[in-house]
């Protein structure tokens, strides 16, 4: 992974099939529940919403988040007054 400016690896969001996801340079786990995950990366804020979400696992130290369940939509949010875009590029 390219290293930025600030020494720290680059934001990467890894999903298995739908069931699993695996991310880097978390800032902040806000809050979760079954349907939604709410966390701030390096790149703005990010939901993930599907059924039966659970947190698999959580480093702040290390910034690396890693959630389960059935993942239906992934979002990001920059905190500018843009619509919210989809991991599609579909606006929500």
């Amino acid at each position: 992974m390219q290293e930025e400016k600030t020494g720290r690896t680059s934001h990467t969001l890894t999903l298995k099939s739908r069931k699993e996801i695996f991310l880097n340079e978390v800032e902040e786990l806000i809050r979760f529940d079954e349907a939604a995950v709410l966390c701030r990366t390096s790149e703005g804020l990010l939901t993930v919403e599907g059924e039966g979400l659970r947190v698999t696992g959580f480093h702040a130290t290390e910034g690396t988040l890693s959630l389960s369940g059935d993942i239906s939509g992934l979002f990001y949010e920059s905190g500018k007054k843009k619509p919210a875009i989809g991991l599609f590029g579909r606006a929500r």
